[in-house]
């Protein structure tokens, strides 16, 4: 720029260089739209993370509310009623007497004693399973019949011999049978209605065990099977005076054998069966172990196992 009088004077060539190049432009852009991926790509993996982390928090929520009920329902047993470890499907259920106040959980009736089941059941909603906890309340029935009303109140227990346990209480439908129609999400106002049933979605596995409190190398000995499908029997022998697999329910009320829980029960296999006829031989604890599966979370970390030890209270 040169002056001429008092009044600027622009040359075109001074006005060209403060202008950018094409190729500055594309350079330019191309940073810009790096830096945008760049960031773009931090805050999508954040936002994984704090998915997971949600996602994680919550099952593990879930594990440690399902970890308290698991571990009352031991201390809550009665050994005045029954406890029973069996298989239904090749999986594994618990059923058990407890003592102390039970609401029902679909109306207003109320008993003094309940009868409650554990078991893995299909899921008609989702390939996981459901952990199926149901507690049935021990009082003459409502004058409206309720889903988890038995139909008897616990002293019904202390006139059964041991093979009439196994036979209409074990055996009842409500506890070996097939569970079959719960979908979780529900479809339905009959769906709901049967969700008072379930305490868990996305079961994958689940092992039932007890203990005497026998110990071998410093550990506790646990009895059952176990989550590799492999079963430790606490009486394995053959023999028909000691063997589980020789004796049968026939030979529950043998008062000779009393103190033996174990026994095969045909097609349905191992079974373990404790009553007020042997309260001196009740297990010390049980051990309740369980696979929950998260489809939300990365594959390799959707499945999270658990354990859960409770002892046998009353």
């Amino acid at each position: 720029m040169k002056s001429r009088g008092t009044y600027p004077v622009w040359h075109e060539q001074d006005a060209h260089a403060t202008a950018f190049t094409l190729m500055e432009v594309l350079v330019a852009i191309i940073l810009l739209a790096t830096m945008v991926l760049i960031v773009s790509n931090v805050l999508s993996q954040s936002s994984k993370v704090v998915t997971f982390s949600e996602s994680k928090i919550r099952q593990n929520n879930t594990a440690a509310a399902l970890a308290d009920a698991l571990q009352d329902y031991p201390r809550k047993a009665s050994k005045n009623g029954v406890l029973c470890i069996y298989e239904v499907g090749g999986r594994p259920r618990l059923a058990l007497t407890t003592a102390g106040v039970s609401p029902s959980l679909t109306g207003v009736a109320k008993g003094t004693a309940s009868f409650a089941c554990l078991g893995m059941v299909d899921n008609q909603a989702d390939p996981n399973g459901l952990l199926w906890l149901p507690t049935y309340v021990l009082s003459p029935p409502p004058s409206t019949p309720l889903p988890d009303v038995w139909w008897t109140d616990f002293a019904f227990y202390q006139d059964l011999t041991r093979r009439q346990v196994n036979d209409v209480v074990i055996n009842d439908a409500r506890c070996s049978g097939v569970i079959s129609n719960l979908r979780v999400p529900p479809n339905t106002i009959g769906d709901v209605a049967l969700l008072w049933q379930v305490a868990a979605t996305g079961l994958t596995r689940l092992t039932v065990q007890w203990t005497d409190g026998t110990r071998s190398g410093g550990n506790l000995v646990w009895y059952g099977r176990d989550i590799n499908g492999l079963l430790n029997a606490k009486d394995p022998s053959p023999t028909p005076a000691t063997g589980w697999m020789s004796r049968g329910a026939a030979n529950l009320d043998d008062t000779g054998t009393f103190w033996l829980p174990e026994y095969n029960d045909g097609t349905n296999g191992y079974r373990a069966i404790w009553t007020h006829h042997n309260q001196n031989n009740w297990p010390k604890a049980i051990k309740i172990r369980f696979t929950l599966c998260d489809p939300s979370q990365p594959p390799g970390s959707q499945a999270s196992e658990y354990e859960v030890i409770g002892t046998i209270g009353q």
